[in-house]
């Protein structure tokens, strides 16, 4: 077996060789790659990946399921829709994911394409927590600058460099007042 194992090892490094890449050159990777995606599920066509975020008693007032019509790419898109005031005024009712591997100490770029019916809050973003508080704060929330409530999809994206001692990262997404969204290819990528 250990002979074998051999073989193959060197039949990899041969290859490797005859790419033109040598040994010597391949990284060393510590970080999470660049161009790497970190978000599971960012295009809604499977049931997983995301946590359901909203209020005790929400389906009495708001809608929040993976919709199997108006994608803008793909068969589903996550909607979220709220038909009367929250009884929690501006919680999220939305989705959220906690990002693994975490890319501490890196540039990260978040987005994705949203659409917007009536005047609700849009709330998409991501919060990370610190492990060594800044004036006495360790949570920290970046948002996504507001999207025209015209009903057309846009695509929004911003980028952050998150500190060396980020010990949590969360994505979310979703509304806090009247109206509806459609939040679609979602994504949050290592970009150094």
């Amino acid at each position: 077996m250990h002979a074998l194992a051999r073989i193959i090892a060197f039949a990899l490094i041969v290859a490797v060789w005859g790419a033109g890449c040598a040994p010597s050159r391949l990284p060393l990777v510590r970080k999470a790659p660049p161009d790497t995606y970190l978000v599971r599920n960012g295009s809604f066509e499977q049931d997983t990946g995301w946590t359901r975020s909203a209020p005790v008693g929400f389906s009495e007032y708001a809608v929040l399921r993976f919709a199997d019509r108006d994608a803008r790419s793909g068969r589903r898109s996550a909607y979220v829709a709220i038909r009367r005031h929250p009884r929690v005024p501006q919680a999220l009712h939305g989705w959220t994911q906690k990002i693994r591997p975490l890319p501490r100490g890196q540039t990260v770029r978040f987005g994705g394409w949203v659409k917007v019916s009536g005047q609700p809050q849009v709330r998409f973003g991501i919060e990370y927590e610190r492990r060594r508080p800044v004036k006495g704060q360790t949570l920290f929330s970046v948002e996504l600058p507001p999207v025209p409530a015209d009903g057309r999809y846009h695509f929004v994206r911003q980028e952050v460099r998150l500190p060396d001692d980020t010990v949590e990262l969360v994505l979310y997404l979703g509304i806090s007042q009247i109206g509806a969204a459609r939040f679609e290819d979602v994504f949050l990528k290592v970009m150094d």
